[in-house]
């Protein structure tokens, strides 16, 4: 099985800055960022789903695509990591998940993933994607996508 690379990156509109420049005028990032969206594409996790009895009792490979849409008020311009959402825990939270129960469906555990992400109340949406590579005869990979959003 090849081994996809994994990207990490944040998607906004073209031309909008990250951050202020110090000595230029008082526009804030964020008076010009439409949208803001913080990405993990081809993650692969182990995990343990499957609803045959032979993909039972041993992990398998899923690669993921977590996408994030930030709220609006969150402030990106000030440089800090802690204002912002961290790919190291979007990588820890579905890997910690992926191992933590046996899910059958796979939409099962993009939809549990979803609901933790989403606890954080700086995301106004997500975008998750879980590929299961080879689980289709004939077939590179088969999947399911599913948006979250704040109500």
């Amino acid at each position: 099985m090849s081994m996809k690379p994994t990207t990490l990156g944040i998607v906004s509109s073209a031309g909008a800055p990250f951050r202020r420049s110090k000595n230029t005028s008082d526009l804030k990032a964020q008076d010009t960022i439409q949208t803001t969206k913080i990405y993990v594409n081809g993650l692969e996790i182990d995990a343990h789903c499957g609803v045959y009895s032979y993909e039972k009792g041993k992990a398998r490979k899923l690669y993921l695509d977590i996408e994030v849409e930030l709220s609006k008020n969150v402030k990106i311009e000030n440089d800090d990591l802690n204002t912002t959402i961290d790919y190291d825990n979007l990588v820890a939270s579905a890997k910690t998940l992926a191992l933590s129960a046996h899910f059958n469906l796979i939409e099962t555990y993009a939809s549990c993933l979803g609901a933790e992400i989403l606890k954080d109340a700086r995301i106004k949406q997500i975008k998750i994607r879980v590929e299961k590579p080879f689980a289709i005869a004939g077939a590179s990979k088969t999947g399911v996508e599913m948006i979250f959003s704040r109500s």
